[in-house]
């Protein structure tokens, strides 16, 4: 999966958090595509050098 759908899912959470909470979108959703996008970057991050070893 490439890093820009990391990036991707980081910046709909901050897009979210932005626009403000509306009806449809609950307060954890954009903290959640935010730590989920972070997380996702530093682990594939960590793979790709583990592999280049």
């Amino acid at each position: 999966m490439p890093k820009i759908y990391w990036l991707g899912t980081f910046g709909s959470g901050l897009i979210l958090m932005m626009i403000g909470e509306t009806g449809a979108v609950p307060r954890i959703v954009p903290y959640f595509l935010m730590a989920l996008g972070v997380t996702g970057f530093l682990v594939q991050a960590w793979f790709e050098q583990k592999r280049r070893r």
